[in-house]
């Protein structure tokens, strides 16, 4: 479930967000700045519900690492680019962005 989650209403919000704001794909697409802002808010506003998560969780499906870690940790890579960072008023997602970025697959 946390995987649906986290892609739907993290990682394509992000990809939406990353588009349309830089304009990256606009040789090939029709870029909407409007859209790309629409998409960040919902990115910004989704945080809160992943911090939440990882209150309870050492991962955000539980106690293992799993894909939808890999799949957050993606979208933050994306997110870095739309200057959504991860501050100290989510100290459980920074917890969490250390012990994955630690990760020998992630070096």
């Amino acid at each position: 479930m946390w995987h649906r989650v986290v892609e739907l209403e993290g990682l394509f919000v992000a990809f939406q967000s990353f588009r349309n704001i830089t304009g990256i794909y606009k040789d090939r697409e029709t870029c909407s700045e409007e859209w790309g802002q629409i998409s960040l808010d919902r990115l910004k506003a989704f945080l809160p519900k992943l911090e939440k998560q990882l209150g309870s969780n050492t991962y955000i499906a539980g106690e293992f690492f799993s894909i939808v870690d890999i799949t957050a940790y993606v979208m933050f890579g994306f997110a870095k680019n739309l200057e959504v960072v991860i501050d100290d008023s989510l100290p459980n997602t920074q917890r969490w962005f250390e012990l994955v970025s630690e990760r020998p697959s992630v070096q």
